[in-house]
């Protein structure tokens, strides 16, 4: 299957066990990477032939974003199937918002589907390091099959 992978540091940090799964994915995470950062690289993807017909999307622990930002990526996303993994950051204000925003753009957009991660690790802190936002070796167990359950559908 042919994917696109496009995050920040959780998608960096889970990324080789996706890969074990989506061997065929395109990966370009970064640390600290924010939603109004992601319309650029996914031109720039594009551009360079790497923007697969479904997209994966690991956005949103660091920072909200607004409609101009989501209607931005939808825009060069097109009518490609995405799949946007919610967040758990649980230290930072605005997680809750991020939660509601990419629950509101599933509704939105019919190609958008959410995975949601925050309500499958909710409570369970053992699969997180101290800062409780990015997975340990059980947590990413747990993230890489539960984005492979909801992909692979």
């Amino acid at each position: 299957m042919s994917l696109t992978a496009v995050g920040d540091s959780v998608l960096a940090a889970t990324s080789p066990s996706l890969q074990d799964i989506f061997p065929q994915m395109y990966v370009d995470a970064q640390v600290g990477r924010q939603v109004y950062m992601v319309p650029d690289v996914l031109k720039n993807l594009q551009a360079q032939g790497h923007l697969a017909d479904t997209v994966l999307l690991v956005e949103g622990t660091n920072g909200a974003f607004n409609e101009e930002q989501l209607a931005q990526i939808m825009e060069v996303l097109g009518k490609r199937q995405v799949y946007w993994v919610n967040v758990h950051v649980p230290t930072k204000s605005w997680q809750n918002s991020v939660n509601k925003g990419i629950k509101e753009a599933g509704r939105k957009y019919p190609n958008i589907h959410v995975i949601d991660w925050y309500d499958y690790s909710n409570g369970h802190e053992s699969w997180f390091y101290n800062d409780d936002v990015h997975p340990n070796k059980v947590g990413t167990d747990k993230f890489t099959n539960l984005v492979a359950q909801k992909i692979l559908k």
